[in-house]
């Protein structure tokens, strides 16, 4: 067909809700679909309790840690911030304490489920422990 993008009208108009693009005669929208139930809203409860926490950890330890959260761990009428506090305060006092390996880790004051940890080496000189 050989359509290219003529104009970006919601580039164009920031503050209002225009088409994505447009392409000779053809207008163009992308959407999004949810892949899972309730995925843009648990998302933002997701946010909401833990945030920006890992680039508010700019630690030093000798190790990488992936800590996973269950899914459905998040929920509404929690204590958000309670929950973020006590993850934090984990990652920096119990962490370093951990074998090395995958745990399950149970009962921490404030964080009302169980999440994962896998405790790893660093891959390279100055790679810091709080990873995505």
């Amino acid at each position: 067909m050989g359509l290219q993008v003529d104009r970006w009208p919601d580039e164009e108009t920031r503050d209002s809700k225009d088409i994505d693009a447009e392409a000779g005669d053809f207008a163009i929208e992308h959407t999004s679909i949810d892949t899972i139930a309730n995925q843009r809203r648990d998302s933002a409860w997701f946010k909401g309790a833990v945030g920006c926490l890992e680039g508010e950890l700019h630690c030093e330890h000798p190790f990488r840690l992936v800590v996973t959260l269950p899914y459905e761990g998040i929920q509404l009428g929690q204590q958000w911030a309670k929950i973020k506090a006590a993850l934090h305060s984990w990652i920096l006092n119990q962490s370093p304490d951990l074998s090395k390996g995958s745990h399950i880790i149970r009962n921490v004051p404030d964080i009302p489920f169980e999440f994962r940890v896998s405790k790893r080496p660093r891959r390279k000189l100055g790679e810091t422990w709080c990873q995505a």
